[in-house]
């Protein structure tokens, strides 16, 4: 009996530019091809969790190239602390967007990375709260102070090489999984065995 593969979207950082993630996914979807779960990181970890929860990209573009995307790029509040942007702004708009929704609460499966700032080592969130998780994954060091989850300390999941987060979601299923990323400037695919 064959197992039917499904599509996993990875969709990696790029800052305001990472957004191209929303373009990819309405292509995707207007050619029919179905995507069964996500996993970002960075600016991938908002795009994706908000794919996973609402699948709407109507609202998703209006927030990020639309009429409201004047609050997205007012994510980065000067408010300093310690060295760092506090990250209160983020923090709002995310829970603006997400709520106080649970990984639980997507329609499709969704992952994101990010960094643990003392071990070096990558975290993959895939329960609990989403709003914390996405702003860890999001937190760039030197420009957000990292976020506290559980006592530990996490930045940015961009830190850690990119296509961890397709082996990541590769050895959790048998997929095909597609890798977005800005710095190689195209498409990867990678298959899972």
């Amino acid at each position: 009996m064959s197992q039917k593969k499904k599509l996993g979207l990875a969709l990696g950082s790029g800052g305001p530019k990472g957004l191209i993630h929303v373009g990819v996914i309405k292509e995707l979807l207007k050619n029919d091809i179905r995507i069964d779960f996500t996993a970002g990181t960075s600016v991938g970890a908002w795009v994706g969790a908000h794919y996973a929860l609402f699948q709407d990209l109507e609202l998703l573009e209006e927030l990020t190239v639309g009429r409201r995307k004047e609050k997205f790029f007012a994510l980065l509040d000067l408010t300093l602390k310690g060295g760092f942007i506090y990250g209160d702004k983020l923090h709002q708009v995310l829970k603006d967007w997400l709520k106080d929704l649970k990984f639980a609460d997507t329609k499709i499966p969704f992952s994101c990375v990010a960094t643990d700032l003392i071990a070096g080592q990558e975290k993959v969130f895939s329960s609990g709260e989403i709003v914390p998780a996405v702003q860890a994954s999001m937190a760039i060091p030197s420009l957000f102070r990292p976020v506290n989850i559980k006592n530990k300390f996490y930045v940015d999941g961009g830190l850690i090489k990119s296509c961890l987060l397709i082996l990541i979601i590769a050895k959790q299923r048998k997929v095909l999984t597609l890798r977005i990323s800005l710095l190689s400037l195209g498409l990867l695919a990678v298959r899972s065995r």
